[in-house]
């Protein structure tokens, strides 16, 4: 396989593991995105049965508060008769007037928006005009003349679930007001209350952590926490800093919010979601609407994509490691080959089809440089008889002995390639001279000034040398070749240590000894 085959195929092999990574993601993305969406659609189901609840609740509530409106009604205009028979409010006995009027607690407003005398001492002195939304409706309270009330609602005192009446005194003096403890005066409501719901859904969907109900205050920007009051802080109290803000958007817009955070390396998910109350007619609730806080654990979640997230990177490795060994293994077997296809079994030199693809490369950059190659062929004298004498085992070790001794003294700009039997072939390329090719060729002849020891014998060796230089544009590998190889026969015939061979000047021959002795 030739380099630009095996570039190409390793291009197509590396195209083709991008796209299997491409396509182990989307899986790995799809399969997130399934686990997301289902978890999200649980989220969708929470809410929507709290909406549910909430409508039920509030439809309950609506039977309750029909019956509770009447008997404040009915107070409430008691109230007024004896206003007209007594208008001196701060000497009324508000503790028997409680006991009278089915333990509604009594509250008495001046015109300045202020709690003068209460049945809850809590409540005395209370300035309205610090709520100016409420404020103001009651100011229209004070001015009128009808008898209303509020819905069932979670007082922002206390939090209990209660609901309010007003009527104004005939002079619009004062506003005589009464609130009823729905529990207290209708337990089995206890079964129906938000606060009940919000523990009931908590039962229902393990994952819910917490339902929290809030109202934004946007007089005093803050938020109002309407729930039962807790005997514990929530663990979760003040993790999310942004949580008046986004309550406050909540309640003015009414769009569903939410923030994600991690906590002692849980991931949890508030949830904000504004609901009104169910009306039934002109019921009045002078508040906005509330805001659901839902805190959702998200971790289960979290701990599934980690699985995929580990699947996902466990199938890509094993697959990685296995794709590309394979290509490893492909491309060292093609390497291998390829190899094998241009290398010397025995001295592992280049071969006679390696030797030929250089030279026909060097060859063609030496033109465009303008300088020499010469090319050279050399075998050894006398090699049958060291085979006939030691046997062809020490003959093939020989020939491994001087294929490294040449490879270890050839200099950087040296090619060497056995062809066969004892026979070996090269070139030295960039050289500038004759005086260049003159040293190349001694020094390839002093390399055999030493003998070769083996198997403790030393094994003197002569070589006949043939060098033939690249000159003018006539040069081919078969030409520099056929030259190389009749000077070596004529250095081989005559005894000399090599000869040069050059096309300019004819046949030229250097030596070292004037002749060789023929012999191994």
């Amino acid at each position: 396989m030739r380099k630009s085959s095996l570039t190409i195929y390793i291009v197509f092999m590396l195209v083709l593991f991008v796209a299997l990574t491409a396509a182990y993601y989307v899986n790995y993305r799809t399969t997130v995105g399934i686990i997301r969406s289902e978890h999200k659609s649980k989220i969708d189901l929470v809410d929507l049965g709290l909406y549910n609840e909430i409508a039920y609740t509030e439809a309950v509530n609506q039977i309750v508060e029909k019956e509770i409106h009447a008997t404040m009604e009915r107070h409430s205009k008691a109230l007024v008769e004896l206003y007209g028979r007594n208008p001196a409010v701060m000497e009324w006995d508000l503790y028997a007037l409680k006991a009278e009027f089915d333990d509604m607690d009594i509250y008495i407003i001046d015109k300045e928006l202020k709690v003068i005398a209460s049945t809850l001492l809590d409540e005395i002195g209370l300035d309205f005009n610090a709520y100016p939304r409420y404020a103001s409706l009651l100011k229209q309270r004070i001015a009128g003349d009808a008898f209303e009330a509020d819905a069932i609602n979670f007082s922002f005192h206390d939090g209990e679930l209660k609901t309010y009446s007003y009527i104004p005194t005939p002079d619009h003096e004062y506003l005589l007001e009464l609130s009823v403890n729905i529990r207290e005066l209708h337990p089995e409501v206890e079964l129906l209350n938000i606060s009940n719901l919000m523990g009931d859904m908590r039962g229902r969907y393990p994952f819910i952590e917490e339902i929290n109900i809030f109202r934004f205050e946007g007089v005093s920007n803050t938020i109002v926490e309407v729930n039962q009051k807790r005997d514990d802080p929530s663990p979760f109290a003040g993790v999310f800093q942004d949580q008046l803000e986004c309550i406050r958007y909540v309640s003015e817009t009414g769009e569903v919010r939410e923030r994600t955070f991690v906590l002692d390396g849980n991931q949890y998910t508030l949830h904000y979601v504004p609901f009104e109350h169910v009306a039934d007619g002109p019921r009045l609730t002078w508040w906005r609407p509330y805001v659901l806080e839902i805190l959702f654990n998200d971790q289960s979640m979290v701990d599934v994509i980690n699985d995929q997230k580990r699947v996902y990177v466990y199938s890509f490795v094993i697959t990685t490691v296995l794709y590309f060994s394979l290509i490893l293994g492909l491309y060292y077997g093609v390497s291998a080959m390829r190899t094998m296809a241009y290398t010397d079994y025995l001295t592992r030199l280049p071969n006679r089809k390696k030797f030929e693809e250089e030279l026909q490369s060097k060859l063609k950059e030496m033109s465009r440089k303008g300088t020499l190659l010469a090319v050279f062929f050399f075998d050894l004298n006398g090699f049958k008889a060291l085979n006939d004498k030691y046997g062809h085992s020490f003959g093939d070790r020989l020939l491994q002995r001087i294929a490294r001794r040449v490879v270890a003294k050839k200099g950087k700009n040296w090619f060497a390639a056995r062809l066969g039997g004892d026979e070996f072939v090269g070139f030295v390329h960039d050289l500038h001279s004759m005086d260049d090719v003159e040293k190349a060729a001694k020094h390839l002849h002093q390399m055999f000034d030493q003998p070769f020891t083996i198997d403790s014998h030393k094994i003197p060796v002569s070589v006949s040398i043939g060098f033939s230089v690249s000159e003018g544009s006539d040069n081919s590998v078969e030409k520099l070749v056929f030259e190389a190889d009749q000077a070596m026969y004529k250095a081989k015939r005559e005894g000399f240590g090599y000869v040069i061979y050059s096309a300019r000047r004819g046949e030229v021959a250097f030596t070292l000894e004037t002749k060789n002795p023929n012999d191994i």
